[in-house]
């Protein structure tokens, strides 16, 4: 999250750069289940991901693309069918109040 929080982003919005993510979902990394940081990021992923019936990996990619910076994830993949599920994640349009949800598990602090 540091590219969120350093001025990173916010340059780019300056600049008119887009970002991009290099595998955005850590290589599966995410769904380690003994990181305390991951149950809270993934609770919340799974909660999005019933509402908009999709998946976690698909909510998380959601969030990425909803950024003002317009970044665009990079996947690591070869496999078509992970490639057509992240591209469903396109049509997942998350709230501003769901973003922040996702942000608050991710950092485990409240927005000020």
């Amino acid at each position: 999250l540091s590219s969120f929080i350093n001025g990173n982003l916010d340059y780019c919005i300056q600049e008119n750069i887009i970002p991009m993510a290099w595998s955005p979902l850590g290589g599966g990394s995410i769904n380690d289940a003994e990181d305390e940081r991951n149950k809270r990021i993934n609770a919340v992923a799974n909660l999005l991901a019933e509402k908009y019936n999709s998946t976690a990996d698909q909510v998380l990619l959601a969030w990425l693309l909803k950024h003002p910076s317009g970044i665009l994830p990079v996947l690591g993949t070869a496999k078509s069918e992970r490639i057509k599920t992240a591209i469903e994640a396109t049509k997942i349009n998350l709230t501003r109040e769901e973003w922040f949800m996702l942000w608050r598990a991710s950092t485990g602090n409240e927005v000020d």
